[in-house]
Formats: structure tokens, sequence, C-alpha cells
């Protein structure tokens, strides 16, 4: 499975009788993007019409700024 972390793998032990005997899921130990091409590449990976939308919360008094970094659809 592809998650917004990487690879989730999980792993099925059974016993004798065929039944559960364990779980392990591991996930691939992906560093953070470096930029925002990376995120939206990763972003369109696990989800093609996917959005974000970096914002700043302003100050009293300031004005709000915004980032989208979908720039095309």
């Amino acid at each position: 499975m592809t998650t917004g972390q990487g690879q989730l793998r999980l792993a099925i032990s059974v016993d004798a009788d065929g039944k559960i005997g364990g779980l392990l899921f591991t996930i691939e130990n992906r560093p953070a993007p470096t930029s925002r091409k990376e995120l939206d590449r990763r972003l369109r990976a696990l989800a093609p019409q996917v959005g974000f939308l970096a914002a700043e919360i302003p100050r009293a008094g300031e004005s709000p700024q915004a980032d989208n970094a979908m720039k095309h659809p």
C-alpha cells in the first residue's frame, strides 16, 4: 500500500492450522520532501486529483498570505 510516508508492507505468519499467528507492518523510511516540486510529485502519486495549500496565519493586523503548491489542475 502506498501512503504519504512511503510503501507500507504487511507480513502475515500462520500456524500449523492455518490461523494467523502474527502480523508485521513496516513502512519505508522516506525523508521529507525538500521542495514543493517533490511534494507535488509524491501527492500526485497518491492521488492524481489532489490539492495542497500551504498558508501562514498572520498576526493581528497583518495581511494573510497563501502559496498554493498546485499551479496546474
